[in-house]
């Protein structure tokens, strides 16, 4: 049966509008990412990867909050998360605390934590930093907050089932987009290693029992 459109449907476009920043400073006692937004601004379609799976898969440090490095190579990549207070409009200060706040909530919704999935679509219905407008027939949606950005794309692979976790127990970024139908590891290096895993794991069965079946000869 052919589908008809409806009436009443409506295509929207999600755009995110943010400088980047121009200078950038870890400030370890008080522990956030510090810096000044420039003139340039963020261009989507120059990111490799999109901004939800980097941030999930910034990784901490021992005190468990994400490493200041880590957090600096997303801000000078996506522009600030949350951080947009400061002494001037383009100033901006990311507090280690809250970025990892919000990366623990992203985390636990690509697990399927119900509780943090309710925090992420809470965010669609806030809409923070946003307006909207007609384009070309289009319904546009245009805002300036990171976090709501990317928690419209988030939901939108966790609906389609393209949010995965990956398989392998010794990967350190396992937080992925599904790229094809039924992928279990997030890159190529953990699926090579979880192949040789099982190799070795079968080889050292197949040992043990060889050896237990010559021994219990020895024993007859």
């Amino acid at each position: 049966m052919q589908y008809v459109k409806s009436y009443y449907e409506i295509e929207m476009a999600l755009r995110y509008y943010a400088h980047l920043p121009e200078s950038i400073r870890i400030e370890k006692l008080s522990r956030s990412v510090c810096g000044e937004l420039g003139q340039k601004m963020v261009d989507p379609r120059r990111w490799k990867e999109p901004p939800h799976e980097r941030l999930a898969n910034v990784l901490r440090n021992e005190e468990g909050l994400c490493d200041p490095h880590g957090i600096e190579a997303f801000l000078r990549r996506y522009g600030p998360l949350v951080g947009r207070t400061g002494l001037t409009a383009s100033d901006f200060i990311e507090d280690w605390s809250k970025f990892t706040f919000y990366q623990e909530i992203l985390r636990k919704a690509w697990e399927k934590d119900p509780e943090s999935l309710k925090d992420v679509e809470a965010q669609l219905e806030i809409l923070d930093g946003t307006k909207t407008k007609m384009e070309s027939g289009r319904f546009v949606v245009e805002t300036i907050n990171l976090w709501t950005y990317l928690c419209f794309f988030f939901m939108r692979d966790f609906s389609a089932g393209k949010a995965k976790v990956c398989e392998s127990p010794d990967c350190s970024t396992p937080y992925f987009i599904e790229q094809r139908r039924g992928q279990k590891y997030c890159s190529h290096v953990c699926a090579v290693r979880e192949n040789v895993r099982r190799f070795r794991q079968t080889e050292r069965k197949a040992k043990q029992q060889k050896s237990s079946s010559q021994k219990a000869g020895k024993e007859r």
